[in-house]
C-alpha cells in the first residue's frame, strides 16, 4: 500500500485489495504468528479504508480458507499414496461447508473488488473460505 498510495492520492482515485486469510480469525495450533500477521493486515486494510475514503480509494481484504493451490497440492503429493494421503484429503474436505477452493475463487473475489461492481464497498474483508469461518467442524 505505501508505494501506491501516493499516486492514488495524487490522481484522486485509487482501490486496494489485500489478501489476508481465514487465519486472521479462526485458526490453529502452532499458527499464531501467521494468524496474527493475517489479523493485521485485516486491521490496517479497515484503517487505511477510513484514513483515505476521502481521497477516493477504497481498500478492502480478501481472507482465503483452504484454497487447493500449487503448494496445497504439493503439501497434499508430499504424503505416501494410502491411508495417510486419504486421512489429509480427508481432513481437508471437511473443514468447510463446500469443497476446497481454486486460486480461481480468489481471483474472483478480486475482479469483483476491483471491478465498478463494487464502488461503494471499503474497509471489508470477504471471507473465500467455502463456509468455513461460520461453523464449527469437529
Amino acid at each position: 500500500m505505501k508505494k501506491f498510495i501516493l499516486g492514488m492520492i495524487s490522481r484522486g482515485v485509487g482501490n486496494i485489495i489485500n489478501i489476508s486469510s481465514i487465519h486472521a480469525v479462526q485458526s490453529r495450533q502452532r499458527f499464531g504468528i501467521y494468524a496474527a500477521t493475517k489479523g493485521a493486515m485485516n486491521a490496517i486494510g479497515r484503517a487505511a479504508a477510513i484514513d483515505y475514503a476521502d481521497k477516493g480509494i477504497r481498500v478492502n481484504t480478501i481472507a482465503p480458507g483452504l484454497i487447493m493451490s500449487d503448494n496445497m497440492i504439493q503439501f497434499v503429493e508430499s504424503y505416501p499414496k494410502g491411508t495417510e494421503r486419504d486421512n489429509i484429503i480427508k481432513v481437508m474436505d471437511e473443514a468447510q461447508l463446500l469443497k476446497p477452493g481454486k486460486s480461481e475463487d480468489v481471483a474472483n473475489a478480486a475482479l469483483y473488488l476491483a471491478s465498478d461492481m463494487s464502488n461503494y464497498v471499503t474497509g471489508q474483508v470477504l471471507m473465500v473460505d467455502g463456509g468455513a469461518s461460520i461453523t464449527i467442524r469437529f
